[in-house]
């Protein structure tokens, strides 16, 4: 048996018969010649192509950390700016609230506003309300379709 030990090239064949071939861009011939004189040399070569691999990991890792921490700045920076948002549109909405709440307000003290409200008038069976009442809303005013209005209530 001869020291010599030839190396297999870096292809294979599918089952189409079609070749695939790895995407290699660090070996050259030189570097990594087809046939190796002994087992050192060929012990070496390995080591080398592990390094060099190892190396080629280690910045697409390095690259991916970054990437990462990109991402993960970009991240918190979104996060900071859609909780200022949302504090804002809080902000917006409980003051629409509050300015709503208060024209319901005025609304209803501007319809009772127009309204004559009398209570706590003690009255006995015999006496006729209604016309009583009538006759207070003549003298003061009213006219009778509010004041029939109320009688109703």
């Amino acid at each position: 048996m001869s020291n010599k030990t030839k190396t297999r090239s870096a292809s294979a064949v599918d089952g189409d018969g079609q070749t695939l071939k790895r995407s290699r861009e660090d070996l050259t011939v030189a570097d990594y010649p087809d046939e190796v004189e002994n087992i050192t040399d060929l012990w070496r070569n390995m080591k080398k192509l592990l390094f060099n691999s190892n190396s080629r990991l280690e910045v697409k890792i390095d690259a991916c950390k970054t990437s990462i921490d990109d991402l993960e700045e970009e991240f918190v920076a979104l996060r900071k700016e859609c909780g200022e948002q949302m504090e804002a549109v809080h902000h917006r909405v409980n003051s629409v609230e509050f300015g709503l709440q208060q024209t319901a307000e005025d609304i209803a003290r501007l319809e009772r506003a127009s309204e004559l409200i009398i209570s706590g008038i003690p009255y006995q069976q015999t006496e006729n309300l209604p016309q009583f009442f009538q006759n207070i809303a003549t003298v003061l005013g009213y006219d009778q379709p509010n004041f029939v209005r109320a009688l109703t209530r």
